[in-house]
This record gives structure tokens, C-alpha cells and sequence, in this order.
């Protein structure tokens, strides 16, 4: 074999080599998805004219709260839309008797006040708790749809 032919064979094999034992038993990790919020101009109408009859419609000055008809004694997901600022946050609500008490979280991860959380947290529990489970609430469901942020939008 010629000298230039087998250094060839030998780089191709030692990359190969390299390759192999740095991927070995290495696991894919998925992209950590991001906060979202910005609201999706078609799928927004689409809600706004067609699932929103699942929903108590409360209009306050520059915002639209979406409360589902269909709600736990525990607490449910509201849904805020700020119009003005092109923006909708998923809200934890809880019943009047359970305000400014501790309770367990959405996503089972724990114990939390719901009223002084911030909606970053609110958004991350209900995201977590969507991607749980197989058959999300509607409200969840229709909430990230606007936004575009069903888990199965996000690049793993």
C-alpha cells in the first residue's frame, strides 16, 4: 500500500475513533424552551372568535381576562390578555377562601402562594404541568396555543 493512501486510512480511522469514543453513552438534551408571551395575531382572533365561548369574558382597561367556565374547587388557569401591549400571561387562580394561603403547586413540585408569585412562575408551572400531562385543561391548551409555546412547538 502506498504511503499517501495509508495515511489517509489511518486519519480516517483515528477521526472515527475520536468520534465514537466522545459521543459514547452521551445523552441528547433538549433546549431549555423560553418564556413566551407575546401574543399570536391569527391564533388571538382564532381564540378571541371561536374558543372564547368556553370562557367568562371580564374586560378591564387595556386587558381581557378569560376565565374558564370549568374550574376546581382547588384553583384553575385564567387567562390574561393584555391587548395593548401585543402580551397574554396564564394566571393560577384560587376561590376566595383559599387567598393569600399556601397550596400545593399545579405541577405537584412543591407548595407556593399564588398570589405573591410572580408570572414568570405562573407561566413555568403551567407549562410544566402541560407537558406532563397527555390531555391538558382547554384553558392551557388554548393559552399556549396563542402564544405558540405548546411544548410540542419548542426545538429539542
Amino acid at each position: 500500500m502506498r504511503s499517501e493512501v495509508r495515511l489517509v486510512v489511518w486519519t480516517v480511522g483515528i477521526i472515527a475513533a475520536v468520534v465514537v469514543a466522545t459521543t459514547w453513552g452521551a445523552e441528547l438534551r433538549s433546549v431549555a424552551p423560553e418564556l413566551r408571551t407575546r401574543l399570536q395575531h391569527s391564533r388571538y382572533l382564532y381564540f378571541r372568535n371561536v374558543r372564547s365561548a368556553d370562557y367568562q369574558i371580564r374586560e378591564l382597561d387595556g386587558m381581557t381576562v378569560y376565565i374558564p367556565e370549568e374550574r376546581s374547587d382547588s384553583g384553575w388557569f385564567q387567562i390574561a390578555v393584555l391587548w395593548r401591549d401585543e402580551q397574554a400571561y396564564i394566571i393560577w387562580e384560587t376561590p376566595d377562601s383559599l387567598t393569600h394561603r399556601s397550596a400545593v403547586r399545579p405541577d405537584g413540585l412543591g407548595v407556593w402562594d399564588p398570589d405573591t408569585a410572580g408570572l414568570p412562575t405562573h407561566w413555568w408551572i403551567a407549562f410544566r404541568h402541560t407537558s406532563a400531562t397527555k390531555d391538558p385543561h382547554y384553558a392551557l391548551r388554548d393559552y399556549f396555543e396563542m402564544v405558540n409555546a405548546l411544548p410540542e412547538y419548542f426545538e429539542y
